[in-house]
């Protein structure tokens, strides 16, 4: 197999420094990031199409660690503005993690550690839905093309 990756990066300083209280304004400015990066890849319409099902995995770890401010995730700013461009696009969108996401809480899960970073806020305010995989039942699946 013969796989040659695409890779773009676009800088802003634009940004606000907090991840925890950003304004539309950051979101429009991460978006705009996000569209160019798109575009520099071929556009979005060379990898989905409109009423595709597309799966984003933020990183997602809600661990009490004091040097990571409580969590280590995704910046929710990408979330809303990629979840906003799908969504506008067409696409359905949903935004998974698994329970792996909250090793020190037995009781938590993925959904709780969605809300108790706010993360969740972000995926609702771009149009989009949580699934986490602890609350659904696993289906093996096996492809003969990895071997």
């Amino acid at each position: 197999m013969n796989y040659k990756s695409k890779v773009s990066i676009v800088k802003s300083e634009a940004l606000t420094e907090s991840q925890k209280k950003y304004s539309k304004k950051d979101v429009d400015v991460v978006r705009g990031m996000l569209e160019q990066t798109f575009d520099n890849l071929g556009g979005l319409s060379s990898m989905v199409k409109p009423g595709d099902k597309v799966m984003i995995k933020p990183n997602l770890v809600e661990v009490p660690y004091p040097k990571t401010g409580g969590s280590v995730l995704t910046d929710p700013r990408i979330i809303e503005a990629l979840c906003l461009i799908l969504t506008e696009y067409g696409c359905k969108v949903l935004v998974g993690e698994g329970k792996s996401v909250n090793l020190k809480h037995v009781n938590s899960g993925a959904r709780q550690a969605f809300e108790n970073t706010g993360l969740a806020d972000a995926v609702r305010r771009g149009g989009a839905d949580i699934i986490a995989w602890d609350e659904e039942e696993f289906v093996p699946v096996f492809s003969s093309e990895f071997g």
